[in-house]
């Protein structure tokens, strides 16, 4: 008597991660030298990046989620993380990486302070760059992400060191954000990317998993500068980060 025994395999193996499959990039201004920083939010005891106060940041979904409180939606700017905290020393020249998840909100990105001076407060001092990506409220319009320097317009040439500012009607400094680059891109809640940002000698070069890239001079792109920051829009928006990594140039 014949008998078929049924082979059955059990595969317990953990489900990937859905951002192990994204392409590698290949960095555009130069090649990978040392680690500086290095981050997958998968160890024994992960922890939350730093965060101001309207934040949150919390370990979920294999990497950590931020977003904007909404307790106080009135506040019209958004959230902030710090990929690393203020003991490490500033920032050169450099490559991030990072893979992201853009759940909600109408506004996401990464953004580079310059290095703070001796005196000045810790909080306020406004990126010299930022990566932004823009979602429409309409949902049937495409989405954007471009590259914008935040140089204000007497940071484009010297600032004298007397000189009053022209304030706008706010109070505050008016800004001449030059885009040095856009495209137009969906974003949908649920789906993973992957982003590399490099910064070498004033110019940037940034790439995304879906082929697009953009690459410019920032009057304001120095070195060196403080932690990169990662932004949140206005009250509400949230987006998982993971696997964040910093390399120096070779």
């Amino acid at each position: 008597m014949n008998y078929i025994v049924p082979l059955v395999i059990f595969l317990l193996s953990p489900a990937l991660h859905a951002a192990e499959a994204l392409p590698q990039l290949v960095p555009l201004l130069g090649e990978r030298g040392d680690v500086i920083f290095s981050e997958s939010f998968d160890g024994p005891n992960p922890v939350p990046l730093r965060v101001i106060k309207n934040t949150m940041s919390e370990i979920a979904e294999g990497g950590v989620r931020l977003g904007t409180k909404i307790e106080r939606p009135e506040w019209g700017h958004g959230g902030i993380a710090f990929v690393y905290g203020p003991d490490r020393p500033p920032l050169g020249d450099f490559i991030l990486e990072a893979d992201f998840r853009w759940d909600v909100g109408q506004s996401f990105g990464f953004q580079f302070p310059r290095l703070r001076e001796a005196g000045e407060p810790p909080h306020g001092i406004a990126p010299e760059f930022f990566i932004r990506f823009y979602r429409p409220k309409d949902a049937t319009q495409p989405g954007s992400w471009d590259i914008r320097d935040n140089a204000a317009e007497a940071a484009v040439g010297k600032h004298e060191a007397n000189a009053a500012p022209q304030l706008d009607s706010k109070g505050r400094v008016p800004s001449e954000r030059k885009t040095v680059g856009e495209h137009k891109a969906t974003f949908a809640p649920g789906q993973w990317h992957r982003i590399m940002i490099e910064v070498r000698n004033g110019e940037v070069a940034v790439q995304l998993s879906n082929g697009q890239s953009l690459r410019g001079k920032c009057n304001q792109a120095s070195s060196p500068k403080m932690a990169p920051q990662i932004g949140t829009g206005p009250a509400g928006s949230e987006a998982v980060v993971d696997n964040l990594k910093i390399n120096a140039f070779r």
